[in-house]
C-alpha cells in the first residue's frame, strides 16, 4: 500500500475490522468471525475483495456497507437487523436500497440518505434510528423529517 501513501483514500474502522476503498475495490483487514471482511479467516494484513466499483464505505461492530452505483450493500452479522436483508452474510450483497447518495454505520444500525429521504435499519432499542419508537428494524425504512412542521 506504500504507492498510496500520497492519497486520500476512502477508509473506515470498526470494532474489529477496517476497510480501505483502493482503486474502486474493497480492502479489509481485522477478525473475521461474522464474515465481515469479505474473505476468507481472520487476517493482520491488508488484501483485497472481489468487490470493485465501490464509492463509500462505512462500518459498525461486526457489519460493514458499501455503496456501489447507487445501491447500498452489506456484509457481516445481522443480529439486530443491521444488515437489511436476511441472515448473517459472508458475502457483500445488495440490499433493496438503490439511488442512494451516502452510506453510514452505528455499532448495531444503518443510515443511508437518498434523494429527498433518509433510510434507517438494525438497531433502535434507545430510539437512535429517530422513527418514534424503540423497536429494532431489519428492513430500511424511512425516517420521517424532524425539521417539518404541520400547521
Amino acid at each position: 500500500m506504500k504507492r498510496y501513501q500520497s492519497k486520500q483514500l476512502p477508509i473506515a474502522a470498526g470494532d474489529y475490522q477496517g476497510y480501505a476503498i483502493i482503486d474502486g475495490t474493497i480492502w479489509s483487514v481485522g477478525r473475521n468471525g461474522e464474515g465481515q471482511l469479505g474473505r476468507g479467516g481472520d487476517t493482520t494484513t491488508w488484501g483485497s475483495t472481489s468487490v470493485s466499483s465501490v464509492s463509500e464505505i462505512a462500518s459498525g461492530g461486526y457489519h460493514g456497507y458499501a455503496l456501489i452505483d447507487g445501491t447500498v450493500w452489506s456484509i457481516g452479522r445481522n443480529t439486530e437487523g443491521q444488515l437489511g436483508r436476511g441472515g448473517d452474510a459472508a458475502t457483500w450483497s445488495a440490499t433493496d436500497v438503490s439511488g442512494a447518495r451516502s452510506v453510514s454505520s452505528g455499532y448495531h444500525s444503518g443510515i443511508a440518505i437518498k434523494e429527498g429521504s433518509v433510510l434507517g435499519v438494525g438497531r433502535n432499542g434507545e430510539g437512535q434510528l429517530g422513527l418514534g419508537d424503540t423497536s429494532n428494524r431489519s428492513e430500511w425504512g424511512e425516517i420521517p423529517d424532524p425539521f417539518t412542521t404541520e400547521e
